[in-house]
């Protein structure tokens, strides 16, 4: 019977030692696997967080750029139904009277300062439907860095009164809707002309045009110069004849319908650039998902690769430890079976079960 006082035998000693031997260097194996799957396993980690980052990036620009086109479209809508306002007075002022003749004009130019405060708008930069020259508007269209751009279409509308003493009247809406005369130099000279009652024309004929300033009071005058125009091109009620002339309503219809065409081209690219903004941020997302899905998959196989590496390293531990057991249990039954090893015929015996086991 073997107790705590019973002595400790030189052979169990032994074989505990080579078996605490053969579990540390199992472990250490088992580690050594383990770390290398784990370096493999934090590579493909690396390499998909990696191509992650660089679609969100993608995506979230093309975001932003689905968004500053989506807001330029609704823009042109809202400059195109001004367009159609203006035009449905100049249509209603065919049945007016000389008493409506007014309003009609006061609503057209209405309609006309709304849409070019739409286009002026300051709140978005760069602002591209604006007068100001801008830079175009860029985004990503790849992970290659391919681009798309948009440029400035003026949706706005503009025209400036150059006279042939050299001075000029251009619009001036930051307060009213005004013409202000500029003399040769380009400064104000403090005359100013509402473009509703406050100025006349007399004729136009291509770009030549004579108009009166101040009509039917003592301070009038009569000028001759050239019309220029810009943007739309669409001209304040006063130029069509305020809108009481079939010969000013019909040019007011011309210039109208020009314009549109102009707004619906710009509406066409801007919603173009719009969807491809879109389709850019969907694909990215859609990799995204699909790289998220590689970061778990890449999870999953790490943890049953070390689950499988756990077992077959507890099997071949189980295996040699137990192949070891035994050898001991059989050399202690060689020793009971052929005597001590404190004699001298237990001393030869004890060598051949060395040698034997």
């Amino acid at each position: 019977m073997t107790t705590v006082l019973t002595p400790i035998r030189a052979a169990d000693y032994a074989v505990a030692l080579f078996l605490a031997g053969l579990q540390a260097q199992s472990q250490a194996a088992f580690q050594r696997q383990a770390n290398a799957l784990a370096a493999d396993a934090a590579q493909e980690t690396g390499a998909a967080q990696s191509a992650i980052a660089a679609r969100q990036d993608l995506a979230d620009q093309a975001d932003d750029a689905r968004d500053v086109l989506g807001d330029l479209v609704r823009r042109a809508h809202f400059i195109r139904d001004r367009l159609d306002d203006a035009k449905a007075q100049a249509w209603k002022s065919q049945a007016g009277t000389d008493d409506s003749a007014f309003t009609y004009a006061l609503a057209f130019n209405a309609a006309i300062n709304s849409l070019i405060d739409q286009a002026e708008d300051s709140g978005d930069s760069p602002n591209l439907l604006g007068a100001q020259p801008q830079d175009t508007y860029t985004f990503y269209t790849g992970l290659n860095r391919a681009t798309r751009s948009v440029s400035r279409t003026y949706l706005g509308t503009d025209y400036v009164l150059d006279v042939s003493d050299g001075t000029s009247w251009v619009r001036d809406r930051g307060y009213a809707p005004l013409l202000r005369e500029l003399d040769a130099n380009g400064d104000y000279t403090g005359e100013i002309a509402s473009v509703s009652g406050g100025v006349q024309l007399d004729s136009l004929s291509g770009t030549d045009i004579t108009f009166t300033v101040a009509p039917e009071t003592a301070d009038a005058r009569t000028l001759s110069g050239t019309l220029s125009r810009d943007g739309l091109e669409v001209l304040d009620a006063w130029l069509y004849d305020g809108l009481t002339t079939d010969d000013g309503r019909s040019r007011a219809q011309d210039d109208l319908n020009a314009a549109k065409v102009i707004v619906d081209i710009a509406i066409a690219g801007f919603e173009a650039a719009q969807v491809r903004a879109q389709y850019v941020a969907d694909r990215a997302g859609e990799d995204i998902s699909a790289l998220n899905g590689t970061l778990g998959d890449i999870t999953t196989r790490q943890a049953l690769a070390l689950q499988e590496l756990q077992s077959q390293s507890d099997v071949k531990l189980a295996l040699v430890t137990s192949a070891v057991e035994n050898a001991a249990a059989l050399r202690a039954e060689y020793t009971k079976l052929f005597g001590g090893a404190d004699t001298a015929q237990g001393a030869f015996t004890q060598s051949l079960i060395d040698i034997s086991v």
